[in-house]
């Protein structure tokens, strides 16, 4: 368990929050269940095929599926 001053963390689960120029990534862990959601936010096209095999390869995911949301598509550059 994580202890924070007087609280302590019963091991549910993490949120993390990455910046990355123009985007960010967000991870929330469920540590009891072994699962994890990545979420990917981007201003510019990105290759989902090496975030797949990055997810299935180097995470080892056992199953994993994708939902690709457009958002902005009207702002004007």
């Amino acid at each position: 368990k994580f202890k924070s001053g007087k609280k302590s963390w019963d091991g549910g689960g993490v949120t993390a929050n990455i910046p990355l120029f123009e985007s960010h990534l967000y991870l929330h862990s469920f540590i009891p269940y072994d699962f994890v959601i990545i979420d990917i936010t981007s201003c510019k096209q990105f290759n989902l095929d090496i975030v797949e095999d990055f997810v299935k390869n180097e995470l080892e995911a056992k199953s994993m599926s994708t939902n690709i949301v457009q958002r902005g598509i009207d702002f004007q550059r």
